[in-house]
């Protein structure tokens, strides 16, 4: 059985999103296949799709 497996085949992700210029947090949640769950590729288009303005910039990603 895969780690990352759930009961319905998707996992969830929750990101936060710091603008650096500015003073304010935006909050999204996702959930992605799990057998996609392993590339980083796709949650980096998955990440992108929804924060568009990163594309433009540097960004890091760090989970907890």
């Amino acid at each position: 059985m895969n780690i990352f497996e759930k009961m319905d085949g998707l996992v969830s992700f929750k990101i936060y999103y710091n603008p650096v210029e500015e003073d304010r947090q935006e909050v999204r949640r996702f959930a992605i296949d799990s057998d996609v769950v392993t590339s980083f590729l796709y949650l980096r288009e998955k990440i992108l799709g929804l924060f568009p303005d990163l594309r433009e910039r540097r960004w890091t990603l760090f989970w907890k």
